[in-house]
């Protein structure tokens, strides 16, 4: 389901406490301040069977539970919000970088939809076992030091080989992705978007000297400034830069979605940044309506803090 389903704690109640199944929410952004609620909502779902207690109508003399019961599955464009350790602490945090991507219609994606068609229905007997092994090793599985997320699972699928006999492949064991694959994904793709947005910076900033020593009096001397940020604002108070301009009352630059088309053409994918959204999220900026349409708004300290610090 999409999260504009469960953008409330009454519809996010509502959905967890129907069953025991998982719910895949896709499009979930957990570092928009507005979804701040969601993630202490998440804490509490995590740690406690009561998701939250609600009055059922005006005249109830006492709230009832809504209880906590599906497994949550979030994906999201956006990182998780690493710097809230006590969520990141109850989670399970999964990256799937750039690099691995594939389009529908690459041989490797066509063939491994076919090798899902005709295997997928033989994973039911591997699935079983799973919920059987989790059952009869509960004390494993709830442990507070059991393995990482990778390491239970194998350990579950080497339990399954054994159990038929079979001995388990090597690929299985020695050839699997790094713990810390998120980490890594998150800053290649910060520095690439990052060093697109400063090389488009320089680029405009060399297209402006001519005009900027028209500008001069006779004996003056043209100053450059050195820091990125800097330059973006002298760029925007100039007026010379079709997408990004100044607000003065505020102090701070407006960015609209042209900039977008700007960056893919200095080397990032639409899938790093495909939208103004996202590249409010890299620059830890603030995404709102301005005149009408959705702009990112940057202070003179983000931005200083993005390209300087």
């Amino acid at each position: 389901m999409h999260y504009s389903r469960v953008d409330s704690p009454a519809r996010l109640g509502d959905a967890i406490s129907r069953s025991t199944f998982p719910i895949l929410i896709d499009e979930v952004n957990l570092n928009d301040e507005n979804n701040r609620w969601l993630i202490n909502a998440l804490k509490s779902m995590i740690e406690s069977v009561v998701a939250r207690t609600k009055f059922p109508n005006n005249k109830a003399l006492s709230p009832i539970d809504i209880p906590s019961l599906s497994c949550l599955i979030l994906t999201s464009n956006t990182a998780p919000p690493t710097c809230d350790p006590a969520y990141m602490r109850r989670v399970i945090a999964r990256s799937f970088a750039q690099s691995e991507s594939r389009k529908e219609n690459d041989p490797r994606a066509l063939e491994f939809k076919e090798f899902l068609r005709i295997n997928l229905p033989r994973l039911k007997t591997l699935g079983q076992f799973r919920n059987w092994y989790i059952m009869n090793h509960q004390n494993d599985i709830l442990d507070e030091k059991r393995p990482v997320a990778l390491d239970l699972g194998t350990k579950i699928l080497r339990a399954a080989f054994e159990f038929s006999g079979a001995k388990i492949p090597d690929w299985l064991l020695h050839e699997r992705l790094q713990e810390n694959q998120l980490e890594e994904s998150l800053e290649d793709n910060d520095v690439i978007v990052k060093r697109a947005f400063e090389k488009y910076i320089d680029e405009q900033v060399n297209k402006a000297l001519q005009l900027w020593r028209q500008e001069l009096d006779k004996d003056e001397k043209l100053h450059v400034p050195k820091d990125i940020s800097d330059r973006l604002i002298k760029l925007a108070e100039s007026n010379l830069l079709p997408d990004i301009k100044y607000n003065a009352i505020n102090h701070e630059v407006i960015i609209r979605k042209g900039i977008i088309t700007e960056l893919w053409g200095h080397g990032v994918t639409k899938d790093q940044v495909p939208n103004l959204k996202a590249l409010a999220d890299y620059m830890k900026a603030d995404y709102r309506k301005h005149v009408g349409n959705k702009i990112v708004a940057a202070s003179v300290a983000q931005l200083t803090a993005y390209f300087d610090e």
